[in-house]
């Protein structure tokens, strides 16, 4: 048996290492080395290249393993192999609540709570209101038209059909039994029917929505009261909103000054963490520049900019050089306006907000007290950011449908990528608690296609 060539160095850990080279040893100087105690010189050596050799594997298998998706351990090796395919790993998304919004009496002007008004739950996380919202003349509640069920009106939030309402019960039924309420109400707004007798108005809060008898969708608003009326009336109505919503976060604007000449790459780091995704924007000496998704998307001439993140979470903003993006000219004032917050934090209890924020009266901007409180609804829709084991599965996909559906996992991946910085991302109804469902639901409610209040649906028949 050939003996002088046992160490091939394929045992790379330390033990295995050190026992091949002991064989060796033994092998090829029998009688000259015969003394393996710790206590001899030549041990030393020998358990110096066995370490040697295990660390030198080490280091060199972590690294390799670091070049592939599958075998990736560190966030900033999916941060790199994701920006080979233009993938940027999602950053937490905002959660959303809708609140109850009131002023103790009417007034004679209408009141403005303005977008971006900061609201703090009791544990002091920030909401801002979404929108500007208007507690008109006469009211206390803000209220906004969702959808009008009428055969005789026609727009964009009317709908050809009439409501059955019947005495004593707290059904009302869509006359077209076809259509899905839950894609155009949704729990907690109200319903005004229209009175036919002219004795006063009626209102009622939907508590739940299913399906009629014999219904081939969910056709059915189950109301707080029952119907107050004396007969079955098949009554136009409309549905209103009368809270208001808050996302998660708190806008930031932080400003930055350019050297006294030109800056090729010129770059702000943005002074807090974590920022919600597409929520940046820039204006360099009061004017807007775009952001580059892509350093494709860039020439000499584009006033674009790119955002990314770090492995430790700070987000930088990068600016051209004259070839990929124009620089930024000298002594300029660049203004970065962005969002901060989102997560899972952002999905507070109902009752969670009960405080008081500032609106203000038309005409003569006198501040007024409003009341804000989640008294039935929680936070929804807010996630952390995306995981390394999330990020195993996306990047592939996201390398593989190059944003565009063409097959099922293109769809699933596109709608899975898709994020704003006010309504979050796509997920699961209920936030993936219970039962799968067959359909992937927007928790945004305004950005979608099609009448206020509609729920978009992405159905890629098959959930991870």
């Amino acid at each position: 048996m050939d003996n002088t060539n046992l160490t091939q160095f394929v045992d790379l850990d330390f033990l295995s290492n050190q026992q091949d080279q002991l064989a060796l040893i033994q092998a090829r100087w029998p009688g000259n080395w015969n003394d393996f105690l710790s206590s001899n010189s030549g041990m030393f050596l020998v358990d110096l290249m066995a370490w040697n050799v295990s660390t030198m594997a080490f280091l060199v298998n972590r690294q390799a393993g670091e070049l592939f998706v599958g075998t990736m351990s560190l966030r900033e090796s999916a941060i790199r192999l994701g920006a080979l395919g233009n993938y940027s790993l999602r950053g937490p998304t905002p959660a959303t609540v809708m609140c109850e919004a009131s002023i103790s009496s009417a007034l004679d002007n209408d009141v403005t709570i303005a977008k971006g008004t900061l609201v703090q739950t009791t544990d002091s996380i920030p909401f801002e209101a979404n929108a500007d919202y208007v507690i008109s003349a006469g009211s206390t509640t803000p209220s906004s038209t969702v959808i009008i069920f009428s055969t005789t009106q026609v727009g964009q939030n009317v709908l050809a059909t009439l409501v059955e309402f019947t005495p004593g019960s707290i059904y009302a039924d869509v006359v077209n039994s076809s259509l899905d309420m839950a894609q155009y109400v949704s729990v907690g707004q109200v319903v005004v029917p229209a009175n036919p007798s002219g004795t006063g108005e009626m209102s009622y809060t939907i508590v739940a929505i299913s399906a009629s008898e014999l219904a081939v969708s969910n056709n059915r608003l189950v109301l707080n009261t029952a119907y107050t009326g004396t007969s079955v009336d098949y009554l136009s109505a409309t549905v209103v909103e009368s809270r208001i919503t808050l996302v998660q976060g708190q806008t930031i604007t932080d400003s930055f000054t350019t050297p006294a000449s030109n800056t090729a790459n010129f770059y702000a780091t943005l002074s807090r963490i974590p920022v919600i995704d597409n929520s940046v924007s820039v204006q360099v000496n009061n004017v807007t520049w775009t952001q580059a998704t892509s350093p494709l998307d860039l020439t000499p001439t584009s006033m674009s900019y790119q955002v990314k993140t770090t492995p430790t979470g700070v987000t930088v903003v990068t600016f051209g050089d004259d070839q990929l993006g124009q620089s930024v000219p000298a002594n300029s004032t660049i203004s970065i306006t962005y969002r901060v917050g989102g997560g899972s934090l952002g999905n507070i209890a109902a009752g969670d907000i009960s405080t008081s924020i500032v609106g203000f009266l038309a005409g003569s901007q006198n501040p007024i007290t409003i009341t804000i409180a989640n008294t039935t609804n929680s936070g929804q829709g807010g996630q952390d950011e995306e995981t390394l084991e999330e990020a195993r599965t996306h990047i592939p996909l996201a390398f593989k449908a190059n944003d565009r559906a063409v097959t099922i996992d293109d769809c699933q991946e596109v709608a899975l990528s898709f994020a704003n910085p006010l309504f979050g991302s796509v997920a699961l109804p209920g936030h993936s608690q219970g039962p799968p469902t067959p359909c992937w639901k927007a928790t945004s409610l305004t950005s979608m296609p099609g009448p206020p209040g509609r729920v978009a649906h992405w159905c890629p028949y098959r959930l991870p």
